[in-house]
């Protein structure tokens, strides 16, 4: 086709639609050509995976055979951090007593009691226990390691 200067020079749509033309066949001759690279790699990588299961595996049961025997010292030590820390405890406060309406209670039964429930129902070290008093209502609210609960005076 002769443009208006006199050239022969092939329109700009046919050049493009030839150098397209081109390189979808590179990319299809190279795809061809690392298809059986890719192949071998994925078997290197699945033989690879199977070697390395059986090592997997055993580091598994030793961090979990860690975890059975770490488990009952931790919470050895959290018992015995609360033990220390209730008896620090005990011996900075005074007895205290509630008194209302002619009645009485001692603070020390009133945790006793919430202690003991908290205990039948959870089974589980205290490690932090705040009591309510609302004696209008004859009730102590407490919450023992963010549980609530609540108990008759």
């Amino acid at each position: 086709m002769r443009k208006k200067n006199g050239s022969d020079e092939e329109p700009i749509g046919e050049t493009v639609a030839r150098v397209a033309a081109a390189m979808g066949e590179t990319a299809k001759d190279m795809a061809r050509r690392a298809k059986p690279t890719v192949k071998k790699a994925r078997r290197k990588l699945q033989s690879a995976a199977r070697e390395a299961e059986p090592a997997v595996k055993a580091a598994q049961e030793k961090l979990e055979d860690a975890a059975r025997m770490v488990k009952p010292a931790v919470l050895a030590a959290g018992d015995s951090l609360c033990a220390a820390g209730k008896k620090a405890a005990a011996s900075l406060c005074p007895e205290m007593y509630l008194q209302w309406n002619g009645r009485e209670i001692s603070c020390g039964e009133a945790a006793e009691r919430i202690r003991r429930q908290d205990q039948a129902a959870h089974h589980r070290p205290i490690c932090s226990f705040r009591i309510y008093f609302k004696p209008e209502d004859g009730t102590a609210y407490y919450v023992i390691n963010g549980t609530e609960g609540k108990i008759e005076l």
